[in-house]
């Protein structure tokens, strides 16, 4: 499980493994990244998402289900981005091929969640 939490403009990532590079890691953990927060869609993070990790997709169905009243979050576009592309490079290099790759996004209360489903186990992401 993999969840997002935004406080007084830092973001909390609490995990159970290590998602991105560990010098990202620890400049988040120092301050040194610049956040940009901004209310947009999750769709414009995912459809950016796909058309970056579509070289690591090419032998996978990806089949998106993100409904279209879905209200806007405030994110850094660019960082939620680079998770998900992750996620979908992971689905697709472990995954067996041919195999499809299920990328939803769903509002369970005031939460956004975005879950990348695969025949290997992938993280949700949760944003508040």
């Amino acid at each position: 499980m993999l969840s997002w939490r935004v406080h007084n403009g830092k973001i909390y990532c609490s995990s159970n493994r290590l998602v991105g590079e560990a010098a990202e890691v620890s400049q988040l953990d120092s301050r040194q990244v610049q956040l940009h927060f901004e209310e947009h869609q999750m769709k414009e993070a995912v459809d950016t998402a796909l058309q970056n990790s579509q070289q690591g997709l090419r032998r996978h169905a990806v089949e998106v289900s993100i409904p279209a009243n879905l209200p806007a979050v405030r994110m850094d576009l660019e960082r939620i981005t680079e998770v998900i592309v992750h996620l979908l490079d992971n689905a697709g290099k472990y995954s067996p091929p041919d195999t499809p790759i299920h990328v939803t996004v769903e509002l369970c209360s005031s939460t956004i969640a975005l879950a990348i489903a695969s025949p290997i186990p992938v993280p949700w992401i949760v944003i508040r």
